[in-house]
């Protein structure tokens, strides 16, 4: 796993309900990330999985310094999570939605510009074929202006 130029070496994971549990499971088979941070509420988030001893779970975030986090708490916390990771200099992957309301959004975009941040909002549909060819056709105006 690469981000930027840097090889990904430690992963925060924020949150493991049945999301944050499938993004755990791919983080384990990553063989270049050699620590995963854990925090949740979430008892039995590792159950079921190969634990080794590249997991640590934790009470909380804070101190806690890796190359990224993984952010799949509770929607509503979302940007107050993403704000605090990004001002500790963390890259961001955001399960999506991003926020349940745009309060934050100006000063998430202020510290991901100001600390040369690679952010992502996960969203697997903006891959899919059929949307990228309903964008050409809005685009163009192929069906009017809509």
């Amino acid at each position: 796993m690469v981000t930027g130029n840097k090889i990904v070496k430690s992963v925060l994971l924020v949150g493991c309900g049945s999301i944050g549990k499938r993004h755990l499971s791919n983080l384990l088979k990553r063989d270049t990330i050699k620590k995963l941070y854990i925090v949740t509420k979430n008892e039995h988030c590792l159950d079921g999985l190969q634990k080794g001893d590249k997991i640590v779970v934790c009470e909380s975030f804070e101190g806690i310094r890796a190359d990224m986090a993984v952010i799949a708490n509770e929607t509503q916390k979302h940007m107050a999570t993403a704000i605090q990771l990004a001002s500790a200099g963390m890259h961001l992957f955001i399960e999506k939605p991003l926020s349940h309301n745009t309060d934050d959004f100006g000063m998430l975009q202020a510290l991901v510009k100001k600390n040369n941040l690679k952010t992502f909002v996960a969203y697997n549909l903006r891959f899919l074929k059929a949307f990228h060819s309903l964008r050409e056709i809005i685009s163009s105006k192929t069906i009017g202006d809509l």
